[in-house]
C-alpha cells in the first residue's frame, strides 16, 4: 500500500497512523521520523524510527508519522539524530542509565548535545521538546526522578541560553513502562514566541516544594513561519491550577485541562 497522497503544503505536518501499516511511509523522502507508541525494541539500523514504551490500551499501536514539506536530510551523529526540511528540524535522542542515581548527569548532557547538534545544523532555536524516561515518580536516594530530570535539564538550559527563563520551549515529561532516557523534539531557524497560562504559575516559578531546581519548560510556544502561517506549540499542560494539580476524578481533570487550552488559545 502506497501512502496516501498529501496536499501540496508549505509547511512540515505530521499525521496519526496504524503502526502497522506505516512501513510504506519509511520510502517517503519527506519522512523526518515515525514515532511509535508500543513495546517493539528500538532499531538501531533506521533511525528514523522511535520508539517510546507506552503501549496503548484496547486499541491497535499508533504511530506518528512526521513529514517535511519538501524531501528531508537526514543524519545521525554523537548519538543524535536529525531529519530537517530547511524550516524544521526533527531531534531524537536516547541515553542509558548506567546507574540508578544516573539520571540528572545524563538529561544534562542529552540536553547540551541537542543544543550543540541544532545550533550547528542551523535550527538553534528549540519550539516543542518530548521527554520520555521510566518511572518517573519513584525516588532515588531520596529524590523523585522527575525532580531528578529537572535539575540535570535546568543545568543544561542555564549553561545553553542567555536569559534562558524567557526562551524556553514548550516540554512535556512523560513516564514509561521501561527503556532509556529518550526525547524527540522540533527546532526552527528563527525563534516562537514564549506564552504563559494566566491561570498557571510559569513551571520555572515553582515554589521549591517541587524540587530545588523547577520544572524549565514554557506553557506554549507560538511561532510564525511567515505569510500567516501559524503554529502553537503547547506543553504538558494537564489540571494545573496555580502550581497545583486539582481534582481526583478524571472527568473533572478533563474539564480542567480543556480550561487551560482555552487560556492558551485565548
Amino acid at each position: 500500500m502506497r501512502p496516501p497522497a498529501r496536499p501540496d503544503m508549505s509547511l512540515f505536518t505530521v499525521c496519526y497512523r496504524n503502526a502497522a501499516d506505516c512501513g510504506d511511509w519509511l520510502n517517503d523522502e519527506r519522512l523526518l521520523a515515525l514515532v511509535r507508541f508500543d513495546q517493539t525494541p528500538p532499531t538501531a539500523t533506521d533511525r528514523r524510527i522511535c520508539t517510546v514504551d507506552l503501549a496503548e490500551l484496547g486499541s491497535a499501536a499508533t504511530a506518528e508519522v512526521w513529514l517535511g514539506a519538501r524531501a528531508a536530510r537526514a543524519g545521525c551523529s554523537e548519538g543524535i539524530y536529525h531529519a530537517g526540511d530547511g524550516d524544521v528540524l526533527f531531534l531524537h535522542a536516547r541515553l542509558d542509565e548506567y546507574a540508578p542515581d544516573a539520571l540528572q548527569p545524563l538529561t544534562a548532557v542529552l540536553y547540551r548535545r541537542l543544543f550543540a547538534k541544532a545550533r550547528a545544523l542551523g535550527y538553534p532555536h528549540l519550539l516543542r521538546l518530548w521527554n520520555y524516561f521510566p518511572r518517573i515518580n519513584q525516588e532515588c536516594d531520596g529524590l523523585e526522578r522527575y525532580r531528578a530530570f529537572c535539575a540535570g535539564r535546568h543545568q543544561a538550559l542555564a549553561a545553553e541560553l542567555a536569559e534562558f527563563e524567557t526562551r524556553l520551549p514548550a516540554a512535556s515529561a512523560i513516564g514509561t513502562r521501561a527503556g532509556d532516557l529518550q526525547l524527540y523534539g522540533l527546532a526552527a531557524r528563527e525563534p516562537g514566541a514564549q506564552i504563559e497560562n494566566p491561570r498557571q504559575v510559569s513551571a520555572f516559578h515553582y515554589p521549591r516544594q517541587y524540587g530545588r531546581r523547577s520544572p524549565s519548560f514554557s506553557r506554549a510556544i507560538l511561532k510564525s513561519w511567515g505569510e500567516g502561517r501559524e503554529h502553537l506549540y503547547i506543553s504538558g499542560t494537564a489540571s494545573i491550577v496555580g502550581h497545583a494539580s486539582v481534582h481526583h476524578e478524571l472527568a473533572a481533570q478533563l474539564e480542567e485541562t480543556l480550561a487551560n487550552l482555552e487560556a492558551l488559545l485565548g
